[in-house]
């Protein structure tokens, strides 16, 4: 099966950047997991980006990396 790789930005700077990789028929449920809720996609472009879709109403923290893509 396809893997797909992506880049995981957490909003704490502290916390480095990663590259993972996931199965595409897993991709979904990493995701979620990744972003701790529903995910929500941004398309850039030059790349497409996954949010928690709920971020705003669980008062999470904007996450200033990821932003300045």
């Amino acid at each position: 099966m396809s893997e797909m790789t992506y880049i995981i930005i957490p909003a704490d700077s502290t916390v480095p950047t990663k590259v993972a990789q996931c199965e595409f028929g897993k991709a979904y449920e990493v995701m979620k997991e990744t972003v701790g809720g529903y995910i929500e996609l941004v398309s850039l472009e030059l790349a497409d980006m996954f949010i928690n879709e709920e971020g705003k109403l669980q008062d999470l923290p904007m996450n200033s990396r990821a932003t300045r893509l």
